[in-house]
């Protein structure tokens, strides 16, 4: 399973615009999918206030929502949690609690359990950096700056883990050139500026740019862990023919 941005570029899903084709965390295979009985929502306090006033109120119909959403493919169910916010039948503009039209609810996903994966992690990642690797997972529905800031540790114990000399993140990558070669260190120096970018800038980040980080996290992990079992089935194959001469046995 690569990653695939557009897949995960929205962070909500409605009636009108259908669940993303989430993937199972545990088949790697099947979609994650829901049905009406799976989800339960409930009013926030504040909601259910304004509603008792008989005047307008600023206040926006919110919600809170939780169930569970089962794969297609080997059953297995996620626990999903969030918020919600109700909009009118156009989607284009938030309903107030008293607001007595057609409404639409829109979900807004902060947790799953077990974490959604992204893209397939290498088997051969220390269990420090895999595990670092899914909680920033984690952090991508509802802090994005936690989510850079996991992905920055994940690239300190990478940088460790290959022998890296130095006092400083920087200075420690630029020592791996000569063994792990340019363009992964190029790769490295570029997510630690983001990391930086997590823990010291004040605009906070959008969710496309943590999901360019994920893009060069996967192309790191595949020039460092790169996976050859296509490659070793070949091989495979190559040595069989070779050595009964042919596809099949006389």
């Amino acid at each position: 399973m690569s990653f695939d941005k557009e897949l995960w570029v929205r962070d909500s899903f409605s009636s009108k615009y259908k669940m993303p084709n989430w993937i199972c965390p545990h088949c790697s295979k099947g979609i994650l999918q829901k049905d009406n009985e799976s989800i339960s929502t409930y009013n926030s306090v504040e909601t259910n206030n304004a509603a008792q006033i008989s005047y307008n109120s600023d206040e926006l119909a919110k919600f809170n929502f939780s169930g569970y959403l089962k794969c297609n493919g080997c059953n297995e169910r996620v626990v999903i949690s969030g918020y919600g916010i109700y909009f009118d039948e156009r989607l284009t503009t938030q309903v107030l609690a008293v607001y007595r039209g057609k409404r639409i609810p829109v979900y807004y996903p902060t947790h799953f359990q077990p974490e959604l994966k992204l893209f397939r992690l290498p088997n051969a990642l220390s269990t420090q950096v895999y595990s670092l690797v899914k909680k920033s997972f984690g952090h991508l529905w509802y802090d994005l700056d936690a989510c850079a800031n996991k992905i920055r540790q994940a690239l300190e114990s990478l940088v460790i883990e290959n022998n890296a000399t130095g006092d400083k993140l920087d200075h420690q990558i630029r020592s791996l050139t000569t063994t792990l070669g340019n363009q992964v260190t190029e790769t490295m120096l570029a997510l630690k500026h983001i990391g930086n970018d997590g823990s010291h800038k004040g605009r906070p980040f959008e969710r496309s740019e943590i999901l360019d980080a994920y893009c060069l996290l996967e192309d790191l992990l595949n020039m460092l862990y790169p996976d050859t079992r296509e490659q070793d089935r070949r091989a495979k194959i190559v040595q069989t023919i070779n050595s009964i001469r042919g596809m099949k046995k006389a």
